[in-house]
């Protein structure tokens, strides 16, 4: 790759780099303690009288860890579900103009939902426990807090970079 179409990165995206690196590792236990659990689900369904309770509503938490801290990485990368046809046909300037009013929107939504989730998660019940595993409630609820403001931060990271010149651009002015 040519160096001059090497966007700049500054300190924050690196450090959002190294965030989403862990949180990597994060969803591939996540994924394998998932898989664990169901397997263990039907192998004691099915070997013995009395399957453990406690594995279905584990793998359950597991997963909701997995899809909102997999949704960070999802935003750091910009891959999103989206349908371009329309704007792949738009002068160059509109489709900047559209690709910055996305990430805005973006940015607040995850920045509106971060702080709700927050609000939820500080005025529920510490006392709530789960029905099989009896740990607290906040530990589930916990990852809506922390995905959304990982996508939140994800996302001003990549935002930062579409919004920054290239050094190819730089030398033109």
């Amino acid at each position: 790759m040519n160096e001059k179409n090497i966007k700049k990165r500054n300190l924050y995206q690196e450090f959002m780099d190294f965030i989403d690196n862990i949180v990597k590792w994060i969803c591939i236990i996540l994924l394998g303690g998932m898989l664990f659990t169901a397997m263990l689900q039907v192998i004691t369904r099915h070997v013995f009288p009395h399957p453990l309770s406690w594995t279905e509503e584990l793998a359950r938490y597991m997963m909701l860890w997995l899809i909102f801290l997999a949704a960070s990485h999802i935003a750091k990368a910009s891959s999103y579900i989206k349908v371009t046809f329309l704007v792949d046909k738009m002068p160059e300037g509109v489709r900047k103009i559209l690709l910055v009013i996305t990430k805005l929107i973006i940015l607040v939504t995850a920045g509106y939902f971060s702080w709700n989730c927050l609000d939820v998660f500080t005025t529920t019940s510490v006392n709530e426990v789960s029905p099989a595993m009896q740990i607290s409630m906040q530990i589930p609820r916990f990852s809506l807090v922390i995905g959304f403001i990982l996508i939140f931060l994800q996302a001003l990271a990549a935002g930062g970079l579409t919004l920054l010149p290239n050094e190819e651009e730089e030398e033109n002015i």
